[in-house]
C-alpha cells in the first residue's frame, strides 16, 4: 500500500512557472491545479512509506522558486483501488 499527501505550494513572486517545474522534476510528486493570481499550486506526493512523503516533503519545500508548503491531508497505506 502506498501512502498519500495533498499539498499547497506557494510560489514567491514572479517564479510559479519555475516552482511547477521544479516540483515535477521530483519523483513522487505530481502537480494538479496553478493559481497565478495567488501563486498557489496544488500537488499530491505519493511514497512507500511515511519516512519517504517527508522526504518528498523537504525537496519540495527547498525547491527553487517555493515560497511555502503546507500539508492539507495526508492518507496512510490506501491502495490506488480505494
Amino acid at each position: 500500500p502506498m501512502n498519500y499527501s495533498s499539498i499547497l505550494v506557494v510560489a514567491e513572486e514572479g517564479r510559479l512557472d519555475d516552482a511547477v517545474r521544479a516540483a515535477l522534476e521530483i519523483e513522487g510528486v505530481d502537480v494538479h491545479a496553478t493559481d497565478p493570481t495567488t501563486r498557489r499550486i496544488v500537488c499530491t506526493i505519493e511514497a512507500e512509506n511515511v519516512d519517504e512523503e517527508v522526504r518528498i516533503f523537504e525537496l519540495v519545500r527547498r525547491t527553487s522558486g517555493v515560497l511555502d508548503v503546507s500539508l492539507i491531508e495526508h492518507r496512510i497505506g490506501e491502495s490506488s483501488e480505494d
